[in-house]
């Protein structure tokens, strides 16, 4: 039998007692079934909880036991889960470019992007300073493969040769995507995106150089102008409220794909009313 529990999580063992709190077993000595058991060997049972407050989660997540004894590694990447984004660049033409991305991160209504200093992309923003930041759902996870290893750049640098990059000219017809224009910059949005953000180049910077070393990638701030929203992602009830479980990005782990899971516990971030993050320039809206 599951517990549903407000403020506290308990564990809940196989034979339905549970440990920890005032008066039951200590989880430091004892099983959850009860069994004496020296610190800090796991349980063999695994925490089955139901979590909830306000209003409850009904979802149950299992937890297994751990020990937590961390070990020093060195791994070849850090990619421990970031948002996909298909970003829009201007090509010398005029043609427009597309290329996924996974290292980005927001701040109000500034954007950090970490691009390859060599690639097609960071050139087009370096030298048209505008783009749009396009997020696919799972439901674009394919074509964003497509473009997975695909480049605008002609020669395709060595690097990416190694890595098995192709020159592409058409990543709209790789991809098999369509496009929107835009209302503030010249690159076009895509249409199958639920997310796209018009904007503009504020600052740029070398990411992770040293003197005894050539710099690799280039960090760009960039500026959101225009958010426009698939209205199917929005709140009931509220035109500027994107409803997070409505929205499902695509997202990245270790160059794996993946999609965001259910909400797993009541967050007090969300108590605070959403319109008291709104940056000041956005104030009036």
């Amino acid at each position: 039998m599951n517990s549903v529990v407000d403020q506290t999580v308990a564990p809940l063992g196989e034979c339905g007692t549970i440990s920890g709190g005032a008066g039951l077993p200590n989880p430091r000595t004892q099983g959850c079934c009860g069994s004496l058991r020296r610190a800090p060997e796991a349980s063999p049972c695994s925490k089955l909880i139901k979590l909830g407050r306000k209003k409850r989660i009904s979802q149950s997540v299992r937890l297994p036991q751990t020990q937590y004894m961390n070990i020093p590694v060195e791994p070849s990447i850090l990619y421990f889960g970031a948002p996909v984004v298909l970003i829009s660049t201007l090509n010398e033409d005029a043609t427009l470019n597309v290329a996924p991305m996974s290292s980005a991160w927001w701040l109000g209504w500034n954007c950090m992007l970490g691009l390859g200093a060599t690639g097609h992309t960071a050139h087009n923003l370096q030298r048209e300073k505008e783009c749009v930041l396009n997020l696919p759902s799972v439901a674009q996870v394919e074509a964003v493969n497509r473009l997975a290893r695909t480049t605008g750049s002609k020669p395709v640098p060595p690097h990416k040769v190694a890595m098995g990059y192709r020159h592409e000219k058409d990543k709209i017809g790789i991809a098999n995507l369509s496009t929107e224009p835009s209302a503030l910059v010249r690159p076009d949005r895509l249409a199958e995106c639920p997310v796209q953000l018009e904007a503009v180049l504020e600052t740029s910077r070398p990411f992770g150089s040293r003197p005894d070393k050539d710099t690799t990638a280039i960090a760009f701030e960039v500026r959101v102008v225009r958010a426009h929203v698939n209205p199917s992602i929005l709140l009931d009830g509220h035109e500027n409220r994107v409803d997070p479980n409505k929205w499902r990005p695509l997202m990245m782990s270790f160059c794996r794909f993946y999609g965001l899971g259910e909400e797993v516990f009541p967050s007090t971030l969300a108590e605070i009313p959403e319109s008291f993050y709104r940056p000041v320039a956005h104030m009036a809206r």
